[in-house]
């Protein structure tokens, strides 16, 4: 999708779709598919341009959204952290009732992993690295 220059904008766990196929040889094994979906935000950005609009959820928006400021597709790599982070312990990293809420938490927080062996320390680092700020 970024390569193709296209933004999606609100990336979050209400719009990726899963299904699985039973496997009926091996009940043991699932296959699972999924996809992206509601582009309604989405648009292409020419490389090396960026935009201000504000789109999106704000649970799941990069701070430079939130702020209003100048982003580019990185903002979906944020959005991306966020949704991964959720999937895996339940809640978002960063919470809060307004823009301003969240955005306070975003500057005043660090990542905070539950104490947990089901998530790899790969995972956790690959997580952190999304959540940068661009």
């Amino acid at each position: 999708m970024h390569a193709k220059n296209i933004v999606h904008r609100d990336i979050k766990p209400a719009n990726i779709m899963l299904d699985y196929k039973d496997n009926v040889k091996d009940c043991m094994k699932l296959e699972f598919r999924s996809a992206l979906v509601d582009f309604g935000f989405a648009t292409i950005l020419p490389d090396g341009a960026r935009c201000a609009q504000r789109y999106g959820t704000p649970l799941y928006m990069a701070p430079e959204v939130l702020a209003g400021a100048m982003y580019d597709s990185q903002a979906d790599i944020w959005s991306f952290g966020v949704t991964l982070f959720e999937l895996l312990t339940g809640k978002v990293p960063f919470d809060g009732n307004s823009s301003r809420e969240i955005m306070n938490e975003h500057v005043q927080s660090t990542i905070s992993f539950p104490k947990s062996d089901s998530i790899s320390y790969l995972c956790m680092d690959f997580i952190s690295h999304c959540l940068v700020y661009s």
